[in-house]
């Protein structure tokens, strides 16, 4: 009985290795990726196009002030 726990635990451990390698690569490939990326995508925070999304109030109208 000893000795199948201990079979079953080598066999857990190489799985776990393999699986480290994987993980490891996985991990060098995306810090590459994130290195050669030299700005972010898309519009720079905190600015806008000035235009108002669709379905949005004014802020007077949504406090129900007087807009005018």
């Amino acid at each position: 009985m000893q000795s199948d726990l201990v079979l079953h635990l080598d066999k857990v451990v190489a799985k776990l290795r393999e699986e480290k390698v994987l993980l490891d690569q996985a991990i060098t490939d995306l810090e590459r990726l994130a290195q050669g990326r030299k700005r972010p995508r898309g519009r720079p925070a905190g600015r806008s196009s000035g235009l108002q999304r669709p379905g949005r109030l004014h802020a007077a109208a949504a406090a129900g002030g007087d807009i005018g």
